[in-house]
């Protein structure tokens, strides 16, 4: 168990270490956040009505929940992708955690088969490049 929750250190700081080296290093991929801040930016200013909510890659078609969750992005960020994608990081990195802990208490694999749960570079590329 030691042993397990050592390697789940270690590899919590190695993903925060690798998601700040992207974050720093790997030019963003422009595909909604700035779609999404202006569908958001009319419920911010006051719209309820679904159908006027847009942005400029056409009409709002999340649900509510999604608007809440990015309205509040918004307030938190100002918009800004470089605090958006710091927000993702935190979030992928509790994401990882909880997985990683699941594991731990389960003591259904060694803990060096851990490692594989950081190995996705579509996951790095969804939570820490496109939002």
């Amino acid at each position: 168990v030691a042993a397990t929750r050592a390697v789940c250190a270690v590899l919590l700081l190695g993903e925060c270490v690798l998601c700040g080296l992207i974050v720093w290093k790997v030019p963003y991929t422009e595909i909604d956040w700035r779609a999404y801040m202006d569908e958001v930016g009319g419920y911010l200013g006051g719209e309820r009505d679904y159908l006027k909510l847009k942005g400029d890659t056409g009409p709002l078609v999340y649900p509510a929940g999604f608007v809440y969750i990015y309205a509040w992005l918004k307030q938190l960020t100002g918009g800004d992708i470089f605090l958006g994608q710091c927000v993702f990081v935190g979030v992928y990195v509790i994401h990882l955690a909880i997985v990683l802990a699941v594991y731990a208490e389960a003591r259904c694999v060694p803990p060096w088969v851990l490692a594989a749960l950081c190995l996705s570079k579509r996951i790095h590329s969804i939570f820490v490049l496109r939002l």
